[in-house]
């Protein structure tokens, strides 16, 4: 038996050997967090792209599902590994005799495999960082001596191909040897490479700096270790990515190249490994809006802080879904209930109403952009309440309980999506996260509470003057490191508390008019929650 659920996990026996299919993590960060997508297949060592806000913004070169079946292996993660001075990749010998599993949670995923011809086990961990001012997809390998005698190891573990920040998905794949040449490696210094460009790309007469990066920290056994940023130290003259043989013959050289080259990151350690001990790299690679930010938050990190933020990660998922806890005889059926109702709000957004304001924002949603429909350009905001984009029609009807289960959002949905339908009839394609405005009424008083709330509120005075969303104040404090001097959190729910809600829809491909039965729905899903308030509804609401 290949499959099985095992209470919580699901999970796939010698993975590598079976039909390949694509997946993705949910990119839950928290509602203070900043999320990262991911997507990951059954084949190497699992991740096949991820990145921040939409597949332009890869840090793993994003691939439709064919060819990243094709190309994992060969450029998602890496571990390469000299055992007494003889060579071997794991997750990537067919030729051993290899026991490989694969364990899927909601938020999580991890992959075992054990070589029981060099007597070595090599597991891997993957999630998103939860609850932080900068996103990260968090990896965790552990190396595990399965022998009865010490041995030496030498491993280098990574990934061979960073896009530098500010470098787009799709200009990638067209003209990366051009692009190459703006790419730049910094915060060297700090031991935690910042992957940016030297001035923006665009092909302008006017040159421009970029902000915010892409990062690649690294800790073994719990201590900040440097990182290989210059790929050609690892792969030589191998242009083909398939052998380190520079790192095979010269091991880790301390002169490295920080620019004009498609960067790499990975982590190196030589430990002599007693029976049953191991080797714990601990890699968060992800975007942060400046070298200050970044380096304020890795300073703090260690061993607890990487196990405290796995527990935060799996704990998240049954935050959310302990709306549908089920108890029945049938503890699969129970798992199903949960996991429907996870992928129904990461497709209309989980429902977040901030205080007594009745604003609500739907967190998390995003377009089924993932590497089977790649036509789709999936979106989901690298902010604090982050939302993302959809199409009307599959918003609305993944939209159609949450007045069920979140009953303080009222009519906001029946009033949403009624309001897009044009005169004829049709209404537009795409739903784009909410956006808000102050009331013309209350900007003396916004500009006051910004006074009272901040050392220096400039820069959220003059966010402010314009559409906003909750995420983009709570972005615009961490980036400027402005100091708060209230509840950040209250000091959001005021502002909301003065704002109206700007619809934001898009015509997309086009305008359609077959949504009408999931309109319907939302009306009479709310009447069955509140059927005293039909004829104020039907009759008596002018909005």
């Amino acid at each position: 038996m290949n499959y099985w659920l095992e209470n919580e996990t699901f999970c796939i026996k010698n993975y590598d050997k079976l039909p390949p299919f694509s997946s993705f993590l949910p990119g839950l960060a928290g509602i203070k967090g900043i999320p990262i997508w991911v997507f990951y297949t059954n084949r190497g060592q699992g991740i096949n792209s991820f990145g921040v806000n939409n597949k332009d913004e890869a840090i793993m070169e994003f691939n439709p599902a064919n060819t990243a079946y094709e190309n994992t292996s060969l450029k998602g993660f890496r571990t390469f590994i000299k055992k007494d001075g003889t060579f071997f990749e794991a997750f990537n010998n067919y030729l051993d005799d290899c026991e490989r599993t694969m364990y899927i949670n909601a938020n999580s995923v991890k992959l075992v495999e054990i070589d029981h011809d060099k007597n070595i086990q090599v597991e891997v961990s993957y999630y998103v960082l939860p609850n932080q001012n900068i996103g990260a997809l968090v990896r965790e390998v552990v190396i595990t001596n399965l022998s009865g005698e010490s041995i030496e190891l030498d491993v280098l573990d990574g990934m061979p191909k960073i896009i530098s920040y500010g470098i787009k998905n799709s200009d990638f794949k067209a003209v990366s040897n051009l692009l190459r040449s703006w790419s730049l490696v910094k915060n060297i210094e700090n031991d935690v490479p910042y992957y940016t460009l030297i001035a923006a790309s665009d092909d302008s007469a006017e040159v421009a700096g970029v902000e915010g990066g892409y990062f690649y920290a690294s800790f073994i056994d719990g201590q900040k270790s440097k990182v290989i940023y210059d790929v050609d130290t690892v792969f030589g003259q191998d242009t083909s990515l398939q052998m380190p043989v520079a790192w095979i013959k010269n091991g880790v050289v301390s002169s490295q190249v920080f620019e004009n080259k498609v960067p790499c990151g990975f982590s190196s350690v030589i430990k002599t490994l007693a029976p049953n001990d191991t080797i714990k790299i601990n890699s968060a690679i992800g975007f942060a809006g400046s070298e200050e930010l970044l380096n304020n938050n890795v300073n703090s990190w260690d061993t607890e802080f990487f196990a405290d933020k796995l527990a935060q990660a799996n704990e998240l998922i049954k935050d959310f879904t302990n709306d549908v806890d089920t108890k029945t005889s049938k503890p699969i059926f129970d798992e199903y209930i949960k996991q429907t109702y996870l992928d129904n709000f990461l497709r209309g957004g989980y429902p977040y109403v901030f205080g007594e304001s009745g604003k609500v924002v739907h967190l998390f949603s995003r377009k089924h952009g993932d590497p089977e429909r790649d036509y789709n350009f999936f979106s989901i905001a690298g902010e604090f309440y982050s939302q993302g984009n959809g199409n009307f029609r599959d918003v609305c009807q993944n939209r159609r309980n949450d007045v069920f289960f979140n009953p303080q959002i009222g009519d906001f949905n029946v009033q949403n999506f009624f309001s897009l339908i044009q005169t004829d009839g049709f209404n537009p394609l795409e739903i784009r996260p909410s956006t808000f405005s102050i009331k013309e009424e209350c900007k003396d008083e916004v500009a006051s509470l910004v006074q009272k709330s901040f050392e220096n509120g400039e820069v959220i005075s003059n966010l402010l003057l314009d559409k906003f969303t909750p995420g983009a104040i709570s972005n615009a404090i961490a980036k400027n490191n402005i100091l708060v001097l209230v509840d950040e959190t209250e000091f959001i729910t005021q502002v909301m508390e003065m704002s109206n809600t700007n619809l934001e829809a898009g015509f997309g491909e086009g305008f359609w008019s077959d949504h009408w039965d999931y309109l319907m729905d939302l009306v009479e899903n709310y009447l069955l929650v509140f059927p005293d308030k039909s004829k104020e509804l039907l009759f008596e609401n002018k909005k």
